[in-house]
């Protein structure tokens, strides 16, 4: 009879073959798995690329949005500014005689066209630029009074030297503060009439 350590040994050599037959197909099998989850990825990422693609322009649209605001904000505020200014170049037209020792017609004119001006520039800023009337008419008002003052300084014969120079300096500084103020209002489109028109189109 054949000994039994030698039989056990005998089949050793295929229980050994059966094991590594078993782990070769364990790892085709972990193999197919792998790439099973990668190409389960791979389309769980082809389906997302539309949808973020599709966000983009909503994020686009809200930056112009916001770019148009700042810009419309920064527009008002150059237009408040140069009415600003406005109103204090009129107030030195106000004093002006006085402080350069005008006479006669030089004082009373000078303090009507610059007490003038200043009552424009300042109902410009307060309801800046809210209706075509405070955007367009009251800076239009005080750069005709500005070539107003320059004209009567000619037509009257001041006889001051140094208040003709102080009215032509001062009238031509209103008319280009007056054109920028109303060339800013424009663009800063922050009128309630057009508003309400554009909200009920």
């Amino acid at each position: 009879m054949a000994d039994p350590e030698e039989a056990a040994e005998t089949t050793d050599p295929e229980a050994e073959s059966v094991a590594t037959a078993d782990e070769s197909t364990d790892d085709v099998a972990v193999e197919e798995e792998s790439l099973d989850e990668e190409g389960v990825a791979e389309s769980t990422d082809a389906r997302t690329e539309p949808e973020s693609t599709d966000e983009q322009p909503t994020t686009e649209s809200g930056t112009v949005g916001d770019a148009s605001a700042t810009s419309s904000g920064r527009s008002l505020a150059r237009a408040q500014r140069a009415m600003g200014t406005l109103t204090i170049l009129g107030l030195w037209i106000f004093w002006s005689p006085i402080l350069f020792t005008g006479y006669g017609w030089e004082i009373y004119t000078n303090v009507f066209l610059g007490l003038a001006i200043v009552v424009a520039g300042c109902v410009a800023v307060v309801k800046k630029g809210g209706d075509s009337a405070a955007a367009v008419g009251l800076p239009a008002l005080a750069a005709a009074l500005a070539i107003a003052t320059i004209g009567v300084t000619f037509l009257m014969g001041y006889g001051t030297t140094l208040l003709v120079w102080s009215n032509v300096i001062t009238g031509s500084l209103l008319v280009v503060l007056a054109a920028l103020a109303i060339v800013a209002y424009n663009k800063s489109g922050d009128r309630p009439s057009t508003n309400r028109a554009a909200t009920a189109s």
